[in-house]
């Protein structure tokens, strides 16, 4: 029982030994597989900051339906994982936790999630409080009802060829898809009215916006 404790990973924790004989990451109360505190309530947090930075043998990520959770920035950046669940007690969800998550290509998130909304298969993460998206993927389209690509939503997102912003968008914030590398045609509504820092940096193969 690891009740009101804190637990972080152990020394000799690397890339080779996330958990399992596959390399799969496995969320559970166990300080050899992952990074969690007691925040009391209830409330249980994956560390802020690059958590899991670059483990790249971290193919899947068994988020737990039974407690409320809250992912912190970056939390699995760079990680191998191909598709992502978000449950419904997903309370908080940082700066992009899967930026450079290359093979990333199918984004779900629970109906019931009070806090975040992926409609119609659109394969992104949503902030319902603010329209926001937090998070995509190569594989991405987006909703009509989007108001703010948020800050590294497509970071790294390596695939990501072709992007066309809905009618109605009105921001785009910083580093929303840098390093987007074969990204070549960004379609922009007149509806946006800002552009964050870096918003296109090293998009090298841009050719159209």
């Amino acid at each position: 029982d690891f009740f009101n404790c804190v637990l972080t990973v152990i020394t000799n924790f690397n890339h080779n030994t996330v958990a399992g004989n596959r390399g799969d990451f496995f969320f559970s109360e166990n300080p050899l597989c992952f990074t969690f505190k007691y925040l009391g309530g209830g409330l249980y947090i994956i560390e802020a900051a690059n958590a899991f930075y670059n483990c790249s043998k971290i193919s899947y990520i068994n988020f737990p339906t039974n407690k409320n959770l809250s992912i912190g920035d970056s939390a699995f950046y760079g990680c191998a994982v191909t598709e992502i669940f978000i449950p419904e007690k997903v309370i908080s969800i940082g700066i992009n936790p899967f930026a450079a998550c290359y093979n990333l290509k199918r984004i779900q998130v629970e109906s019931d999630n009070p806090n975040y909304d992926c409609p119609n298969n659109a394969n992104v993460i949503i902030n319902r409080s603010n329209r926001s998206v937090v998070s995509g993927c190569y594989t991405s389209k987006m909703p009509s009802t989007v108001y703010i690509i948020g800050m590294s939503a497509f970071y790294g997102c390596w695939s990501l060829k072709e992007m066309n912003l809905p009618q109605g968008l009105i921001r785009v914030d910083t580093a929303a898809f840098t390093s987007c590398e074969n990204l070549e045609t960004v379609t922009v509504p007149n509806s946006v009215t800002s552009f964050g820092g870096n918003s296109f940096a090293f998009c090298y193969n841009l050719k159209k916006v």
